[in-house]
């Protein structure tokens, strides 16, 4: 299914299942409000298309659910090449029971043309089912900012979810030459729920990470995401805290700011 060719289009509450691979390919523009379910039957689709949904270029997926999916939940790679969207942006979605990675970022950086990511306010749970893959995987990929996303055993809307195969978030350099280099991800203020982070061991030019806690107070206790959705009515988007530093040198610093605002409109 390829519902837009533009970056501006939008796909609006619209629920999309049960396919052999990829149930949103070569995704453009803004998806709110979905539902992703049953994607990837056939397993020779895992590791090539295999996703809820999959982009190589920048997209926004927002307030929607992805689950049970045999491969990966939400997919950027190929350059994730840069739109009017200014980032791929996976913000205030409930992703939950994927075989592979919930969310995934991979090979952005090589081409003067690739795209950022900003994946934030997330609740990822009980992915890597089928391998033992992370919540979030960010691989050989550059310029990505993964802030405020809550993981590990969670119950959400009286449905209980375990933790992820692997750990929280995975941020990894295959050493391939013909792949970009990890390098200028930030990782911050993320509930783990006692899970782990791979590449807070490297250099913080590599991979810089501060504020993850395995809870977080109000925000591991809060209500759950959907209910919190339900109330909004518009698209939520917390301002950068105090002293939380968006990518250096990149765009995001300008994204983040010009979604400052606590509620901007849906339309």
């Amino acid at each position: 299914m390829r519902p837009s060719s533009s970056s501006d289009g939008l796909l609006y509450g619209v629920v999309v299942r049960t396919n052999e691979g990829a149930r949103i390919s070569n995704c453009h523009g803004i998806h709110r409000r979905i539902e992703l379910t049953n994607n990837t039957t056939n397993a020779s689709a895992l590791g090539f298309i295999g996703s809820g949904i999959k982009c190589v270029d920048e997209a926004v997926v927002e307030h929607s659910y992805v689950h049970e999916t045999q491969g990966s939940g939400i997919w950027c790679d190929e350059e994730c090449n840069d739109t009017s969207l200014n980032a791929f942006h996976v913000n205030f979605n409930v992703v939950v029971n994927a075989g592979r990675e919930g969310i995934r970022w991979e090979k952005v950086g090589a081409e003067s043309s690739a795209g950022e990511t900003l994946i934030e306010h997330n609740e990822v749970h009980g992915n890597g089912k089928l391998e033992t893959c992370s919540g979030i995987g960010a691989r050989d990929v550059q310029k990505a900012l993964i802030r405020e996303n809550v993981f590990g055993a969670k119950t959400i809307a009286s449905v209980a979810y375990s933790k992820n195969g692997w750990g929280a978030i995975r941020a990894s350099d295959s050493g391939r030459s013909d792949r970009p280099d990890l390098f200028n991800v930030d990782i911050v203020n993320n509930t783990l729920g006692e899970e782990i982070i791979k590449g807070c061991e490297l250099p913080d030019t590599v991979v810089a990470c501060s504020g993850n806690a395995p809870w977080r107070g109000a925000l591991a206790e809060s209500t759950s995401l959907l209910q919190r959705q339900a109330s909004c009515g518009c698209r939520c988007r917390p301002p950068l805290l105090r002293g939380q530093r968006a990518p250096r040198g990149s765009r995001s610093t300008m994204l983040v700011a010009r979604r400052s605002a606590n509620c901007v409109s849906a339309d």
